[in-house]
């Protein structure tokens, strides 16, 4: 996975990646899903695919997602005044991969720190 963009303006995070996966003749809509963890409390929120292209050449896809959300709303009801922890999740027809990458974004001096790795074709595990 490639982080395209990622930075915070006051309290909005934007966020674009991209991943590269085995093209599935028959998915049309890949999915993704981005998890906020601050102490106890998850959300999961839906992550937009904005672009979905085909590499003949390869017999590959990329997948990019792209979207700003406000840090302060995530949590409804609840300050969160720890570091976010942030993955994301694909989903690519019976595919998938979770947890890429792992993010963190400490509050008080706006600070983004993540690991990347690079995504391989093997880390698309089968649902069934």
């Amino acid at each position: 996975m490639i982080i395209n963009k990622m930075n915070i303006e006051k309290d909005k995070l934007n966020i674009s990646v991209s991943i590269s996966c085995p093209f599935d003749i028959d998915v049309t809509s890949p999915k993704a899903k981005i998890i906020f963890e601050c102490g106890k409390k998850t959300r999961r929120l839906p992550f937009l695919v904005t672009n979905y292209f085909r590499q003949k050449q390869s017999d590959s896809c990329i997948i990019v997602c792209t979207y700003s959300f406000y840090l302060d709303d995530i949590y409804y009801n609840y300050d969160c005044k720890d570091d976010i922890n942030v993955r994301i999740d694909f989903y690519y027809g019976d595919n998938e991969v979770i947890g890429v990458p792992k993010i963190q974004l400490h509050r008080q001096n706006i600070h983004i720190q993540y690991t990347a790795r690079q995504v391989q074709y093997s880390d698309f595990q089968s649902k069934r």
